[in-house]
């Protein structure tokens, strides 16, 4: 592995995780019924995003996104979702996480997973898992060892959940994939 991969690598650790901790602490404060009363009354509260029609957002002198063409995410009706169906938290709880799965899967994906250890391969099945709707997609005998920890998986997982969500429970806890990343972290960086 070269040190310009090596450093892509971390980067994308760094990347999936920071976000995380700002996620975790956003749903969980945003579920408070608080929060609700904290808002202005109306549905002023909104989040902007770019669009094709408008790639770029700054902010007026009045510190104001007035950009024409600019996608407008209404925050309250989402609040009133969360805070009715506090089951559903669950979900939200490990989307970072599945995104950081990913994210991180494709970072070592572009590399060509550099070993195929076991600990590897288990991300890139996990990686797949989330591509499939959290479940795992295993059509077949493992070509490689793919474990991490306790788990280890095997075709018996096909079908099966990668993480919990409001119906239930999942194979990998939510702390066990954030552990993987820092042994990831680890590894990357003890071939430095």
């Amino acid at each position: 592995m070269s040190p310009t991969e090596q450093q892509l690598l971390l980067q994308a650790i760094q990347e999936a995780r920071a976000p995380i901790a700002a996620f975790t602490i956003g749903v969980a404060a945003f579920s408070h019924p608080s929060v609700k009363q904290m808002l202005l009354p109306g549905d002023g509260h909104k989040a902007c995003f770019t669009t094709s029609e408008c790639p770029s957002l700054r902010p007026d002198q009045n510190n104001r996104i007035t950009a024409p063409g600019r996608y407008e995410l209404p925050l309250t009706p989402s609040l009133e979702y969360i805070s009715s169906n506090p089951r559903i938290n669950f979900t939200f709880m490990n989307m970072g996480i599945r995104s950081a799965i990913l994210h991180v899967g494709d970072a070592f994906s572009s590399i060509g997973y550099f070993d195929h250890s076991p600990e590897l391969e288990f991300l890139r099945h996990a990686r797949n898992a989330v591509a499939h709707g959290n479940r795992f997609n295993i059509t077949g005998p493992l070509k490689r060892p793919a474990s991490f920890r306790s788990y280890s998986i095997s075709i018996s997982l096909n079908g099966s959940k990668l993480f919990r969500d409001k119906e239930g429970d999942g194979y990998l806890h939510e702390g066990d994939a954030l552990a993987l990343l820092d042994y990831l972290e680890l590894k990357i960086n003890s071939a430095i």
